[in-house]
């Protein structure tokens, strides 16, 4: 009888795990590091499980974030719900025009999520910087773009001169916005964000991560939390669903 190959067996252990139970809907799984240790394998052999668990929709590998499990149950096929063609950001106000209110850059040591999306071992000494925009004078937008110091170096000298970050990064150090990946959720404003943001504790608000690249490697991973009584995203869609969702 042929051997199980030890992906398998490293797919089916998690699998198991996942439908009873261990992890739910919305966890998240331990990092590839821990994965190895806890099944005495190497990183291409959790990768292989990863990828067969992803294949069934039952998770989500999400760059500085994590592997986010979705359902219990797996799924024959990912579908788009409809066709999105494009986004247009939309500013809730008559006058679009926004402003920058404090631009602080300084040296700090990469947190486990933001060393995973910059690509960097925890610890390792990175660049934040943190900006409020104003629509009309009113807090909207609180930004903290992560960078890495090898990339960027000096770059703590330009606090409060930068403006549109991908413009200043290619004057300033050549480097050039290729790609990058987004995901946009739902979160509520807890002390600091309402304070910035001139909202109460708990407002709903939009939350953006964003892992941006440029030919050498990761060029910034950034949080964004935004009020959507002054800002939202208009999805542009072109033809029908693709698959039936609402089976009898």
């Amino acid at each position: 009888m042929a051997q199980i190959p030890i992906y398998q067996s490293v797919y089916e252990r998690l699998r198991s795990d996942i439908s009873m139970g261990l992890y739910q809907p919305g966890d998240v799984l331990p990092t590839e590091p821990e994965l190895e240790a806890m099944f005495q394998v190497s990183r291409t052999t959790v990768r292989k499980a990863i990828g067969l668990l992803q294949s069934q929709g039952l998770i989500s590998v999400r760059q500085g974030y994590g592997t986010l499990v979705l359902s219990n149950q797996p799924e024959d096929h990912y579908h788009k719900f409809h066709n999105v063609t494009g986004i247009r950001e939309v500013f809730l106000c008559e006058d679009e025009r926004f402003t920058l209110r404090g631009s602080r850059i300084e040296a700090t040591a990469a947190s486990g999520k933001v060393a995973r999306a910059l690509e960097v071992e925890e610890g390792a000494p990175i660049y934040r910087m943190q900006r409020l925009l104003c629509l009309q004078d009113v807090p909207f937008c609180f930004i903290s773009n992560y960078l890495r110091q090898d990339y960027f170096p000096g770059l703590d000298a330009f606090t409060g001169k930068v403006g549109n970050l991908y413009a200043f990064l290619e004057r300033q150090y050549g480097v050039y916005f290729e790609k990058g990946d987004e995901v946009i959720s739902a979160t509520t404003a807890d002390f600091m964000d309402a304070g910035l943001l001139n909202v109460d504790i708990g407002t709903p608000l939009l939350f953006c991560m964003r892992i941006a690249n440029w030919k050498g490697g990761v060029l910034e991973y950034v949080e964004s939390k935004l009020r959507p009584d002054k800002y939202e995203l208009h999805l542009l869609m072109e033809g029908a669903p693709a698959h039936d969702y609402f089976r009898t």
